[in-house]
């Protein structure tokens, strides 16, 4: 498997409204899209970078996976996502 490209950073937030206000003030950074996603029991704003993105992750319920990291370790980096040819 050959990385092609970031796709995007994901950065656990416990407000994601106030992230993505932060984001736009410091940066000028504006939302690419907003859903919630409710199999993995999180809100995401991705912020366009460039060819990439930062992705804000807010827990929607308390026994999700990104509740959990917030709880264990905070706000911060989650995780880091790669563009490949073929996952398969």
């Amino acid at each position: 498997m050959e990385l092609t490209e970031l796709d995007h950073v994901a950065i656990a937030v416990r407000d994601l409204d106030a992230a993505v206000r932060w984001y736009e003030e410091a940066f000028g950074a504006r939302v690419a899209h907003r859903e919630v996603v409710d199999h993995d029991g999180v809100e995401e704003a991705l912020l366009a970078v460039a060819d990439s993105y930062v992705q804000l992750l807010t827990p929607t319920r308390p026994d999700s996976p990104v509740a959990r990291f917030l709880d264990s370790r905070g706000e911060g980096l989650h995780h880091v996502g790669y563009r490949v040819e073929d996952c398969a």
